[in-house]
């Protein structure tokens, strides 16, 4: 079993899909385990790896842990795959959460990168190009990109030959001191869940063997335990979902309640709408005005909104039937808003009132989480591809919490109506 795991490590990977504990994070990035190791284009050059590192050196291994950016990488111009994921400070400095490597076997010739974001493995992509000869261009999704469900399920398998093992045999000590705190991490997690399927299913379960078995404090697994039942018992007895005090209201209250006809129209698609009728032909010309035409090589006037219909989908990692919940309702309130300036973050709670039920079914409850990633995307999906217009650039605080204020498009209101 284990030698076919091994020699199928990719495919093994795929149980991530199937996987029933939820993966963890912080703002609206994953942390999870992501590597790969590369060729050095040359000999390796100290001197021509950019950034402010900690050094650490065995036998032919070095290890380079990112600790910012130099002057020089102040001054370079924001890579275009990279800018919409930039805030208002440099996209250089990560956020205290992120841990970011680089190691080098100059015996070997090869290069290694650890991140446990994968926003970060594209900028350590980034930085490392010149060594191995790669456009950052040419490489957009890494080779393994581990969650911590799956990371804490291999952990437990003896025998189990991760990728990077070889590494951490030959490196410095803080190498493998980094995998084990995102391994400790992913343990706990694992043991934690395991612990709270016992309890709802009625499953006979020892704790204290269970943790020595993985070198866990069983103390710990208690605590996190209990955090967890008293904030479900508080959900509970609140029976609504709570969100972080922004001052100010952010509701629509004048905004009609849909009718059960209508709530039954809304996981329909655009194309067979009940709700709307689609100008697509009228509405074209208005697109590629506002989008410079950007988009002439991926959408035209066939392909407009099922173009619309996939960033619904990409919110929710292709999950069915409610990104096409969420779309419609959206529409509906932007058809009812028109002209008015409305904060995005009425806009998202508006939403959460209609999703809440289906995304606390799915395990997922943080709803200020939740708010922040709906802000994202209104600004870098929904404002770039003309759907909606900003009354001003939001600041990072702004974008964070979704209180700039947007309104619907004129392209918008062309391509749908009520009916």
């Amino acid at each position: 079993m284990t030698e076919s795991i091994n020699e199928h490590y990719l495919e093994f990977l795929k149980m991530d899909i199937t996987a029933f504990q939820s993966e963890i994070s912080v703002n609206d990035e994953y942390i999870e385990l992501v590597y790969e190791e590369y060729d050095l284009l040359h000999p390796f050059d100290r001197d021509a790896l950019p950034g402010r590192w900690h050094e650490e050196q065995r036998d032919s291994v070095m290890v380079f842990t990112y600790l910012g950016p130099d002057l020089a990488m102040e001054q370079w111009e924001v890579p275009p795959a990279m800018e919409l994921e930039s805030e208002d400070g440099s996209i250089w400095d990560f956020p205290n959460y992120v841990e970011a490597m680089l190691f080098v076997d100059t015996a070997a010739g090869r290069l290694g990168v650890f991140t446990n974001t994968e926003r970060s493995w594209k900028r350590m992509l980034y930085v490392a190009s010149n060594l191995i000869g790669l456009s950052p261009l040419q490489k957009l999704n890494p080779d393994f990109i581990v969650s911590l469900p799956i990371l804490g399920v291999t952990a437990q398998i003896e025998a189990f030959q991760q990728p990077w093992r070889h590494w951490i045999l030959k490196a410095p000590a803080s190498l493998e001191e980094a995998f084990n705190d995102l391994l400790d991490i992913a343990l706990t997690r694992s043991i934690l869940n395991e612990a709270i399927d016992a309890e709802e299913f009625d499953i006979r379960f020892n704790l204290e063997a269970r943790c020595k078995r993985v070198v866990l404090d069983p103390e710990i697994i208690k605590r996190l335990f209990e955090t967890v039942r008293t904030a479900e018992s508080q959900r509970e007895q609140e029976g609504v979902f709570a969100l972080s005090t922004v001052d100010g209201d952010f509701e629509l209250h004048d905004f009609p309640k849909p009718t059960n006809k209508q709530m039954a129209q809304l996981s329909n698609d655009l194309d067979d709408s009940s709700l709307f009728t689609i100008h697509a032909q009228e509405a074209y010309p208005i697109f590629t005005a506002f989008t410079g035409d950007s988009y002439h090589t991926t959408v035209d006037e066939s392909s407009l909104v099922e173009s619309i219909e996939d960033l619904f989908y990409e919110f929710f990692d292709e999950i069915e039937d409610i990104p096409l919940l969420m779309m419609n309702y959206l529409f509906l309130l932007f058809l009812h808003t028109r002209d008015r300036w409305v904060p995005v973050r009425t806009f998202g709670v508006e939403v959460l009132k209609l999703l809440y039920p289906y995304l606390r079914g799915m395990g997922d409850r943080d709803t200020d989480t939740f708010i922040t990633r709906f802000s994202k995307f209104v600004y870098a999906k929904l404002r770039t591809m003309a759907l909606v217009e900003v009354e001003s650039k939001p600041s990072t605080d702004q974008r964070l919490w979704g209180t700039y204020s947007i309104r619907p498009t004129r392209f918008f209101t062309t391509l749908v109506n009520k009916k």
